[in-house]
């Protein structure tokens, strides 16, 4: 409070809203989760639909198909970059070697319209 009263008198701690978290379960804030060593995650479950999500694209794109959410995926895509880039070229290295892709193509979706 001493903090919010010093630097912001506008602003008021609403305390009914106020949560105290432990390290000993899920601690999600504002979408993203904080692990145990407080680090920022994008969280295993989101990990996967975005695995999923990029190896659909790929094989879309290897087919000559369009991706219905294709501009939804690629938002997922540059938010997941945003938290944890190195996971997200992780995920891009093993299905351009994979596929036999360059990256600098798989770079070009992301300027193109679908």
């Amino acid at each position: 409070e001493y903090i919010f009263k010093t630097y912001s008198p506008n602003l008021k701690i609403n305390h009914e809203k106020t949560q105290y978290l432990t390290t000993n379960g899920k601690c999600y804030v504002t979408g993203v989760k904080i692990n145990n060593e407080k680090r920022v995650s994008y969280g295993h479950e989101k990990k996967e639909k975005l695995k999923r999500d990029i190896f659909h694209l790929f094989m879309a794109k290897i087919n000559g198909e369009n991706v219905e959410n294709y501009r939804q995926v690629l938002g997922h895509v540059s938010y997941a970059m945003s938290i944890e880039p190195l996971h997200v070229k992780q995920i891009f290295k093993k299905y351009c070697d994979k596929f036999g892709i360059d990256v600098k193509y798989v770079y070009k979706w992301f300027e193109e319209e679908n």
